[in-house]
Protein backbone atom coordinates (compact mmCIF):
# COMPACT_ATOMS: atom_id res chain seq x y z
CA UNK A 1 0.00 0.00 0.00
CA UNK A 2 1.35 3.74 -0.78
CA UNK A 3 1.72 6.34 1.25
CA UNK A 4 -1.04 8.10 -0.74
CA UNK A 5 -2.93 4.62 -0.16
CA UNK A 6 -2.69 4.59 3.36
CA UNK A 7 -3.47 8.08 3.95
CA UNK A 8 -6.73 8.15 1.95
CA UNK A 9 -7.78 4.66 4.37
CA UNK A 10 -6.94 6.82 7.54
CA UNK A 11 -9.19 9.31 6.48
CA UNK A 12 -11.87 6.51 5.70
CA UNK A 13 -11.38 5.23 9.12
CA UNK A 14 -11.69 8.32 10.77
CA UNK A 15 -15.14 9.25 9.69
CA UNK A 16 -16.08 5.63 10.20
CA UNK A 17 -14.99 4.75 13.89
CA UNK A 18 -11.43 5.70 14.60
CA UNK A 19 -7.64 5.43 13.79
CA UNK A 20 -6.80 3.39 16.89
CA UNK A 21 -8.87 1.29 19.55
CA UNK A 22 -7.80 -0.23 22.23
CA UNK A 23 -8.94 -3.09 23.76
CA UNK A 24 -8.21 -3.38 27.98
CA UNK A 25 -9.23 -1.21 30.53
CA UNK A 26 -8.17 1.84 32.78
CA UNK A 27 -6.74 1.60 36.65
CA UNK A 28 -6.49 3.71 39.36
CA UNK A 29 -2.41 3.75 40.28
CA UNK A 30 -1.27 4.07 44.15
CA UNK A 31 2.16 5.38 43.93
CA UNK A 32 4.11 4.33 47.24
CA UNK A 33 7.55 5.89 47.48
CA UNK A 34 9.85 4.07 49.43
CA UNK A 35 13.26 4.84 51.10
CA UNK A 36 15.13 1.46 49.69
CA UNK A 37 14.05 -1.80 48.33
CA UNK A 38 13.45 -4.00 51.65
CA UNK A 39 14.54 -7.55 51.82
CA UNK A 40 12.45 -10.54 52.66
CA UNK A 41 11.74 -9.98 56.64
CA UNK A 42 12.74 -6.17 56.13
CA UNK A 43 10.91 -3.20 56.30
CA UNK A 44 11.17 0.09 54.28
CA UNK A 45 9.99 3.65 55.25
CA UNK A 46 7.02 4.85 53.11
CA UNK A 47 8.14 8.23 51.77
CA UNK A 48 5.07 9.66 50.19
CA UNK A 49 1.93 8.03 48.56
CA UNK A 50 -0.60 9.32 45.62
CA UNK A 51 -3.11 8.61 43.49
CA UNK A 52 -3.05 8.86 39.60
CA UNK A 53 -5.26 7.56 36.85
CA UNK A 54 -3.33 4.50 34.93
CA UNK A 55 -3.69 1.15 33.40
CA UNK A 56 -1.40 0.10 30.67
CA UNK A 57 -3.60 -0.10 27.78
CA UNK A 58 -5.33 3.10 28.87
CA UNK A 59 -1.97 4.68 29.61
CA UNK A 60 -1.14 4.04 25.63
CA UNK A 61 -4.56 4.97 24.63
CA UNK A 62 -4.85 8.74 26.62
CA UNK A 63 -1.02 9.17 24.99
CA UNK A 64 -2.35 8.29 21.67
CA UNK A 65 -4.70 10.77 21.51
CA UNK A 66 -2.45 13.38 22.77
CA UNK A 67 -0.36 12.41 19.62
CA UNK A 68 -3.19 13.18 17.62
CA UNK A 69 -4.85 10.57 16.95
CA UNK A 70 -8.75 9.14 17.34
CA UNK A 71 -8.96 6.68 19.83
CA UNK A 72 -11.12 4.39 21.64
CA UNK A 73 -11.33 1.89 24.39
CA UNK A 74 -12.75 -1.17 24.65
CA UNK A 75 -13.38 -3.07 28.10
CA UNK A 76 -14.79 -3.82 31.35
CA UNK A 77 -14.93 -2.03 34.28
CA UNK A 78 -16.27 -2.66 38.01
CA UNK A 79 -19.26 0.13 38.65
CA UNK A 80 -18.50 2.41 41.72
CA UNK A 81 -17.48 6.08 42.30
CA UNK A 82 -13.39 4.84 41.18
CA UNK A 83 -14.14 3.52 38.09
CA UNK A 84 -16.72 6.59 36.98
CA UNK A 85 -13.59 8.94 37.87
CA UNK A 86 -11.63 7.07 35.19
CA UNK A 87 -13.53 6.85 32.78
CA UNK A 88 -14.22 11.06 33.06
CA UNK A 89 -10.73 11.06 33.07
CA UNK A 90 -9.83 9.33 29.96
CA UNK A 91 -12.62 10.82 28.35
CA UNK A 92 -11.17 14.59 29.59
CA UNK A 93 -8.03 13.13 27.49
CA UNK A 94 -10.05 12.27 24.42
CA UNK A 95 -10.80 9.16 24.64
CA UNK A 96 -13.97 7.67 23.10
CA UNK A 97 -15.21 5.40 26.52
CA UNK A 98 -19.21 4.53 24.53
CA UNK A 99 -17.79 0.85 24.44
CA UNK A 100 -16.52 0.19 28.12
CA UNK A 101 -19.24 -1.47 29.82
CA UNK A 102 -19.87 -1.54 33.60
CA UNK A 103 -20.55 -4.52 36.03
CA UNK A 104 -20.72 -5.71 39.60
CA UNK A 105 -19.00 -8.38 38.73
CA UNK A 106 -15.33 -7.42 38.42
CA UNK A 107 -11.96 -6.76 41.15
CA UNK A 108 -11.44 -3.22 41.89
CA UNK A 109 -9.55 -1.15 39.08
CA UNK A 110 -6.60 -0.25 41.34
CA UNK A 111 -2.89 -0.82 40.66
CA UNK A 112 0.10 -0.23 43.75
CA UNK A 113 3.39 0.97 42.26
CA UNK A 114 6.27 0.64 44.66
CA UNK A 115 8.84 2.98 43.90
CA UNK A 116 12.39 3.49 44.59
CA UNK A 117 16.03 3.93 43.54
CA UNK A 118 15.06 4.72 39.88
CA UNK A 119 13.11 1.58 38.97
CA UNK A 120 9.42 0.21 39.99
CA UNK A 121 7.06 -3.24 40.93
CA UNK A 122 3.60 -2.85 39.78
CA UNK A 123 0.66 -5.04 41.26
CA UNK A 124 -2.36 -5.52 39.47
CA UNK A 125 -5.88 -7.38 40.56
CA UNK A 126 -6.17 -10.52 39.11
CA UNK A 127 -8.59 -10.04 35.66
CA UNK A 128 -7.96 -13.78 34.41
CA UNK A 129 -11.20 -15.34 34.50
CA UNK A 130 -13.08 -11.93 33.44
CA UNK A 131 -14.82 -12.64 30.74
CA UNK A 132 -15.33 -9.36 27.54
CA UNK A 133 -18.42 -10.18 25.21
CA UNK A 134 -18.35 -7.77 22.28
CA UNK A 135 -21.50 -7.00 20.88
CA UNK A 136 -21.94 -5.99 17.44
CA UNK A 137 -21.37 -2.41 17.43
CA UNK A 138 -17.90 -3.05 19.21
CA UNK A 139 -17.37 -5.31 16.44
CA UNK A 140 -17.87 -2.84 13.86
CA UNK A 141 -16.12 -0.27 15.65
CA UNK A 142 -12.68 -2.69 15.86
CA UNK A 143 -13.22 -3.80 12.31
CA UNK A 144 -13.13 -0.10 10.81
CA UNK A 145 -10.40 0.71 12.88
CA UNK A 146 -6.58 1.08 11.15
CA UNK A 147 -4.81 -0.08 14.47
CA UNK A 148 -6.05 -2.80 17.17
CA UNK A 149 -3.51 -2.41 20.37
CA UNK A 150 -3.82 -4.82 23.24
CA UNK A 151 -2.48 -7.47 25.30
CA UNK A 152 -2.60 -11.35 25.37
CA UNK A 153 -4.14 -11.82 28.64
CA UNK A 154 -7.08 -9.05 27.59
CA UNK A 155 -7.47 -10.88 24.55
CA UNK A 156 -7.64 -14.31 26.14
CA UNK A 157 -10.37 -12.43 28.13
CA UNK A 158 -13.05 -12.00 25.03
CA UNK A 159 -15.34 -15.00 24.85
CA UNK A 160 -16.84 -14.49 21.43
CA UNK A 161 -13.37 -15.07 20.00
CA UNK A 162 -14.47 -16.27 16.22
CA UNK A 163 -16.11 -12.54 15.92
CA UNK A 164 -13.46 -10.64 17.36
CA UNK A 165 -11.20 -13.08 14.83
CA UNK A 166 -13.16 -11.81 11.47
CA UNK A 167 -13.24 -8.22 12.46
CA UNK A 168 -9.13 -8.45 12.94
CA UNK A 169 -8.81 -9.73 9.76
CA UNK A 170 -11.22 -7.31 8.57
CA UNK A 171 -8.87 -4.88 9.67
CA UNK A 172 -5.75 -7.16 8.19
CA UNK A 173 -6.83 -6.91 4.72
CA UNK A 174 -7.36 -3.26 4.99
CA UNK A 175 -4.26 -2.75 6.00
CA UNK A 176 -4.47 -2.62 9.38
CA UNK A 177 -2.49 -4.17 12.31
CA UNK A 178 -2.96 -6.24 15.38
CA UNK A 179 -0.93 -4.55 17.69
CA UNK A 180 0.27 -6.79 20.74
CA UNK A 181 2.54 -5.81 24.18
CA UNK A 182 3.45 -9.18 26.07
CA UNK A 183 5.20 -7.27 28.78
CA UNK A 184 1.89 -7.15 31.65
CA UNK A 185 2.29 -10.72 33.14
CA UNK A 186 1.01 -12.83 30.45
CA UNK A 187 2.94 -14.63 28.44
CA UNK A 188 2.54 -15.17 24.39
CA UNK A 189 0.71 -17.91 23.17
CA UNK A 190 1.73 -19.32 20.17
CA UNK A 191 -1.36 -21.78 19.73
CA UNK A 192 -3.88 -18.74 20.93
CA UNK A 193 -6.31 -18.10 17.76
CA UNK A 194 -6.53 -14.41 18.76
CA UNK A 195 -2.46 -13.49 19.26
CA UNK A 196 -1.48 -15.74 16.50
CA UNK A 197 -3.27 -12.83 14.17
CA UNK A 198 -0.86 -10.25 16.02
CA UNK A 199 1.14 -8.92 13.16
CA UNK A 200 3.43 -6.06 15.76
CA UNK A 201 4.42 -7.41 19.01
CA UNK A 202 6.26 -5.09 21.80
CA UNK A 203 8.47 -6.85 24.33
CA UNK A 204 10.63 -5.65 27.26
CA UNK A 205 13.77 -7.33 27.69
CA UNK A 206 12.19 -9.77 30.51
CA UNK A 207 9.33 -10.47 27.67
CA UNK A 208 12.35 -11.50 25.46
CA UNK A 209 13.80 -13.63 28.00
CA UNK A 210 10.93 -15.44 28.62
CA UNK A 211 10.28 -16.15 24.67
CA UNK A 212 13.50 -16.93 23.46
CA UNK A 213 15.08 -18.11 26.08
CA UNK A 214 17.77 -15.44 26.69
CA UNK A 215 18.51 -12.37 28.40
CA UNK A 216 19.65 -8.77 26.96
CA UNK A 217 23.24 -9.83 26.46
CA UNK A 218 22.94 -12.95 25.35
CA UNK A 219 20.45 -11.84 22.58
CA UNK A 220 22.31 -8.84 21.68
CA UNK A 221 25.56 -11.02 21.54
CA UNK A 222 23.88 -13.19 18.76
CA UNK A 223 22.08 -10.21 16.72
CA UNK A 224 21.72 -9.44 14.17
CA UNK A 225 23.58 -12.37 12.08
CA UNK A 226 22.68 -15.30 14.56
CA UNK A 227 18.57 -14.73 15.24
CA UNK A 228 16.38 -16.55 17.02
CA UNK A 229 13.66 -18.98 15.18
CA UNK A 230 11.26 -16.51 14.97
CA UNK A 231 9.21 -18.46 12.50
CA UNK A 232 8.74 -21.37 15.47
CA UNK A 233 6.89 -18.80 17.57
CA UNK A 234 5.21 -16.57 15.10
CA UNK A 235 2.77 -17.71 12.32
CA UNK A 236 2.18 -14.20 10.68
CA UNK A 237 4.59 -13.96 7.71
CA UNK A 238 5.01 -10.18 8.37
CA UNK A 239 5.47 -10.03 11.81
CA UNK A 240 7.54 -6.97 13.18
CA UNK A 241 9.26 -7.35 16.52
CA UNK A 242 10.35 -4.40 18.88
CA UNK A 243 12.79 -5.46 22.20
CA UNK A 244 13.01 -2.46 24.72
CA UNK A 245 15.85 -2.70 26.67
CA UNK A 246 16.02 0.73 28.84
CA UNK A 247 18.59 2.55 28.12
CA UNK A 248 20.21 -0.23 26.66
CA UNK A 249 18.55 0.30 23.26
CA UNK A 250 15.73 -1.35 21.30
CA UNK A 251 16.11 -4.02 19.16
CA UNK A 252 14.02 -4.22 15.82
CA UNK A 253 13.08 -7.34 13.95
CA UNK A 254 11.72 -6.92 10.05
CA UNK A 255 13.11 -8.70 7.51
CA UNK A 256 16.46 -8.44 10.21
CA UNK A 257 17.12 -7.49 13.14
CA UNK A 258 18.08 -3.51 14.19
CA UNK A 259 19.29 -1.75 17.01
CA UNK A 260 18.30 1.39 17.96
CA UNK A 261 20.49 3.25 20.71
CA UNK A 262 18.95 5.41 23.35
CA UNK A 263 20.21 9.18 24.35
CA UNK A 264 19.93 8.48 28.17
CA UNK A 265 17.53 10.43 29.83
CA UNK A 266 17.08 11.58 33.81
CA UNK A 267 14.91 9.59 35.17
CA UNK A 268 11.96 10.27 37.63
CA UNK A 269 9.37 7.81 37.01
CA UNK A 270 10.08 4.92 35.13
CA UNK A 271 6.90 3.90 35.40
CA UNK A 272 5.20 4.08 32.28
CA UNK A 273 8.03 4.31 29.39
CA UNK A 274 6.91 1.31 27.86
CA UNK A 275 2.92 2.64 27.38
CA UNK A 276 4.22 5.59 26.22
CA UNK A 277 6.73 3.80 23.43
CA UNK A 278 3.85 1.63 22.06
CA UNK A 279 1.73 4.69 21.91
CA UNK A 280 4.55 6.21 19.57
CA UNK A 281 4.48 3.11 17.48
CA UNK A 282 0.88 2.36 16.59
CA UNK A 283 -0.03 6.42 16.33
CA UNK A 284 3.25 6.57 13.82
CA UNK A 285 1.41 3.11 12.26
CA UNK A 286 -1.58 4.28 12.08
CA UNK A 287 -0.67 7.79 10.43
CA UNK A 288 1.35 5.89 7.82
CA UNK A 289 4.75 7.06 8.61
CA UNK A 290 7.89 4.98 7.62
CA UNK A 291 9.34 2.33 9.76
CA UNK A 292 12.15 4.56 10.93
CA UNK A 293 9.50 7.25 11.88
CA UNK A 294 7.79 5.31 13.68
CA UNK A 295 10.51 4.06 16.01
CA UNK A 296 12.24 7.47 16.22
CA UNK A 297 9.08 8.90 17.62
CA UNK A 298 8.17 5.61 20.40
CA UNK A 299 11.81 6.14 21.35
CA UNK A 300 11.17 10.03 22.17
CA UNK A 301 7.66 8.69 23.51
CA UNK A 302 9.84 7.03 26.15
CA UNK A 303 12.21 9.56 26.96
CA UNK A 304 9.65 11.94 27.58
CA UNK A 305 7.24 9.64 30.08
CA UNK A 306 10.82 8.86 32.06
CA UNK A 307 11.57 12.29 33.00
CA UNK A 308 8.16 13.07 34.46
CA UNK A 309 5.95 11.47 37.29
CA UNK A 310 3.09 9.09 35.98
CA UNK A 311 2.46 6.97 33.25
CA UNK A 312 1.74 9.59 30.72
CA UNK A 313 3.12 12.02 28.80
CA UNK A 314 0.47 14.56 29.48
Amino acid sequence: MSSDELGDSLETQFENGGAICFIGEPVLDIYINLDHWPKLGDKACLLSQETLPGGTVANMAVNASWLGLKTRMIGCLKSGEISDQLIKDLNEHGVNTDFISLTTDAPDPVCYVFLTEGSNVAAYPDRSREKLFLDQESLETISKSRVVCSTPEKLRRICNHDDFLQSIRKVKRSGGHLVLDIDTGAEFDAKHPLETEASIVIMNEFGAERLFGMNWEQLSSRLPDQSPDIKSVFTCPDITLFVTGSEKGVWTYRDGWRLWEVTPAPVVDPTGAGDAFVAGIVTGIAQGYSFERCVLQALDCGKQAVGIKGARLR
